[in-house]
């Protein structure tokens, strides 16, 4: 039975939307992040993804993401421009996501192989290795922390009439993940392993494009990858968590919680309800606890008069994620979205 009705008016100032084999740290204020990459990070996206949720997620912390990725590069490629590409931002933290380019597609057409097809498999692979670990201690002589990333994979499994490259991930980028997974722990550097989450995801979901040409992630396959960074830098799943007692009645009080959630996109619900794992609402709580209220009496949640849903007294007792429902907050954060869109 529906009886009472739970008051809130929101509130959320001084928000600013500036530019801005260890598990890795959650980003620090003022820190300045390098994404170094191939065309992948060149595209910005899954950097865009982290800049937008740190800016809502901590306003004003200052965080700076900044693009270091180059249309074909590759490991070895990257060491001719660290000096200019790099060097001149002075970053705290250099994430370096290579592969895609090293492991010379072209020889991953079938999954068997010739002798001298294997041996130029194994000299990519090979090349590949020695430049990571140059590239990793040659960051690491810049005062760099850096945070190593597998290659995200080509998506061979993909079901769609275009040429496939039936081994380029498997074995070929998944060769390259491991060369990553050892380096990071010779060398004690962090790691974001891409390739292992984003691979199960793509086998999973074979009818889904997400990558329009095997190679590059559209807007999902960039947001899983968001999300896997998070995970990997041990971010706080949480925007906040707010309890308040009420009565047989309901309830009225004043919330005015310090950050704002993740917008709602049409990328973040596709990528939960294809059931990657992570994805970004994984990072993306705002927990409204009410005691108090009747269990099995209907409540309504309103914000600034405003009907955003219907729970019953033990479900406001456990905790609404308030960050899924249309708040007036969810729709503050979405203005932030068109601006940094211009940013990609």
């Amino acid at each position: 039975m529906r009886k009472t009705v739970l008051l809130a008016s929101a509130l959320c100032a001084g928000v600013v939307f500036a530019a801005g084999a260890k598990s890795s740290e959650p980003f620090r204020a003022g820190e300045r992040i390098t994404f170094l990459g191939d065309s992948i990070t060149h595209a910005s996206k899954y950097m865009w993804y982290l800049q937008l949720w740190e800016n809502l997620r901590h306003p004003g912390s200052g965080v700076r993401m900044m693009c270091a990725g180059l249309n074909g590069d590759t490991a070895g490629g990257a060491l001719g421009r660290l000096s200019y590409d790099v060097d001149p931002m002075k970053p705290d933290r250099v994430f370096c996501l290579f592969g895609m380019n090293d492991v010379n597609r072209g020889l991953y057409a079938t999954k068997g192989t010739d002798e001298a097809t294997a041996k130029k498999r194994a000299a990519a692979l090979d090349a590949y290795k020695r430049n990571l670990d140059t590239l990793t201690d040659r960051l690491s002589a810049m005062k760099a922390s850096v945070v190593l990333m597998t290659p995200s994979p080509y998506n061979q499994y993909q079901a769609k009439p275009e040429a496939n490259l039936v081994a380029c991930n498997d074995p070929g980028l998944m060769a390259c993940a491991e060369i990553v997974r050892k380096t990071a722990a010779a060398k004690d550097t962090q790691l974001v392993d891409l390739n292992r989450s984003l691979t199960d995801l793509f086998r999973r979901q074979r009818d889904f494009t997400f990558c329009p040409d095997r190679v590059h992630p559209g807007d999902e396959g960039h947001l899983a990858m968001a999300a896997l960074v998070l995970q990997a830098t041990d971010a706080s799943p949480f925007v906040g968590e707010t309890t308040v007692s009420g009565d047989e009645r309901g309830t009225a009080f004043d919330y005015a919680p310090k950050a704002l959630p993740f917008p709602a996109m049409p990328e973040y619900d596709t990528l939960r309800k294809l059931g990657a794992q992570p994805s970004m609402a994984d990072f993306n709580y705002e927990i409204v606890r009410v005691t108090g209220l009747v269990p099995g009496d209907t409540y309504a949640l309103r914000f600034d008069g405003r009907e955003v849903g219907s729970f019953r007294g033990e479900e406001f007792a456990a905790g609404v994620n308030v960050a899924e429902l249309d708040t007036p907050n969810r729709r503050l954060a979405g203005t932030a979205v068109a601006p940094m869109r211009e940013l990609v």
